[in-house]
């Protein structure tokens, strides 16, 4: 995170490719499943921030606008952009308590349920402390 990720949350080289978005979201991705093995081996990466606050939260706080409507994102992706489940949206939202992460999630999936077992991670209700968000 510190050396591929500006100070806006977007990721340095990914948002310079022709699929930026595609790019810039998987990178998210990836990097949310190393947070969330960190965080069941008992290691808190999720909260980590460098001192110009480069961290998960910028970068999901960059995404979600994105996340909500593709449409924003100016800049270049010359493919189409994947609309379904984002597991940076459902553990984001979940770790670091972002509410605005389980609502761009809703709006993401024709028949959204927050346990959704189509998630790279299987299904995510058997992670502790998720029964919290699934109201």
């Amino acid at each position: 995170i510190p050396n591929q990720m500006d100070v806006d949350g977007s990721f340095i080289d990914e948002i310079k490719r022709t699929n930026s978005y595609s790019y810039n979201h998987y990178n998210l991705e990836a990097s949310t499943i190393i947070c969330e093995i960190a965080y069941n081996k008992g290691v808190d990466l999720w909260n980590f921030k460098t001192s110009d606050n480069k961290g998960m939260e910028c970068g999901i706080k960059f995404m979600l606008p994105y996340l909500e409507n593709p449409f924003l994102w100016n800049h270049q992706q010359i493919s189409g952009v994947f609309w379904g489940d984002s597991i940076c949206l459902q553990l984001g939202g979940l770790r670091l308590n972002i509410e605005k992460c389980a609502e761009v999630n809703k709006l993401r999936g024709k028949d959204y349920k927050l346990i959704r077992s189509a998630s790279i991670l299987g299904p995510l209700a058997v992670l502790p402390g998720f029964e919290r968000a699934s109201d």
